[in-house]
């Protein structure tokens, strides 16, 4: 096993390494190369999100980013939402209607197995009269 000071060493240089290919994907993403956002970042740069979300340095910079990207291009940004709002309207929709869909399933499956519970202890009983009772039910 590496003593301490090596896996010290290995893991700061695999975090600076991470943390210049973030600055390099920054750089991308302010000359409009790629989305301004953690997750095209984080792709472009071979992280993880949730590495930007708990950097201390780079998630403030990233949002700042963020919010003047949003600034410097408000009418695109207002298409998108209205194109994205209508997706999202007819996804719920679909969404709601899947959902009554298995409600209803479910409530027919339950009144089903209510009818087999009937039968079930129908039968049990017609065995318990004629004597012969199942072990162990």
């Amino acid at each position: 096993m590496a003593p301490p000071r090596q896996l010290a060493a290995a893991a700061r240089r695999r975090r600076e390494e991470a943390e210049a290919r973030v600055e390099s994907a920054i750089r991308s993403a302010v000359r409009g190369k790629i989305a301004v956002d953690f997750q095209a970042i984080a792709a472009a740069a071979g992280v993880s999100p949730d590495f930007l979300y708990r950097h201390s340095q780079l998630r403030p910079r990233i949002e700042q980013l963020r919010k003047q990207a949003c600034r410097q291009h408000p009418a695109s940004n207002g298409q998108a939402v209205d194109a994205s709002s209508n997706v999202v309207r007819v996804l719920t929709r679909q969404l709601q209607d899947e959902r009554r869909a298995r409600r209803e399933q479910v409530d027919e499956l339950r009144a089903a197995l209510a009818v087999a519970h009937g039968e079930l202890l129908q039968l049990r009983r017609e065995l318990d009269a004629v004597g012969h009772g199942v072990p162990g039910a």
